[in-house]
């Protein structure tokens, strides 16, 4: 069973991306709520505090419970934070399988596998692209593998 981790790049551009939003809330904040500074002020500590939480505790946390694990014979995928979900999908029962990659993802980690069967999916979230390509050509193999022998 190989193991695969979620891209610490992408990590890294999601922090910037929540920090450049909560900068441009609170320069609103502090544009629009200047004549009533209470809630200013409060505005101001609230989108620092989601900042803290999001891009400081939450982030990093999630990225490290990531992982996808791929097997001859099942895929699974762990992830959380608070409430750790562990999910199961026999290659056998699978149907379909997506790539889903971004422009420049080489240098974004922004890449994912979206693995549709009967009466489920399962996306394996922020892989990096050798990665995400890897476990795409060893699911499409084992499909189409499988489907000469049911022929």
């Amino acid at each position: 069973m190989k193991k695969y981790y979620a891209d610490r790049t992408c990590l890294n551009l999601l922090r910037a991306a929540i920090f450049v939003t909560v900068g441009a809330l609170i320069f609103l904040a502090y544009y629009f709520l200047r004549p009533i500074p209470i809630i200013m002020w409060t505005a101001i500590g609230v989108f620092g505090a989601l900042f803290v939480f999001f891009g400081i505790i939450y982030l990093p946390v999630y990225f490290r419970s990531v992982t996808v694990m791929l097997s001859p014979s099942e895929i699974v995928r762990q992830a959380g934070f608070f409430i750790r979900t562990k999910q199961f999908m026999r290659i056998s029962a699978i149907q379909h399988i997506t790539l889903i990659t971004t422009p420049l993802s080489r240098f974004t980690g922004l890449n994912f596998l979206l693995v549709s069967a009967l009466g489920g999916r399962l996306l394996l979230p922020f892989l990096s692209k050798r990665d995400a390509e890897e476990i795409h050509s060893a699911i499409s193999s084992s499909l189409r593998g499988g489907e000469r022998g049911k022929q």
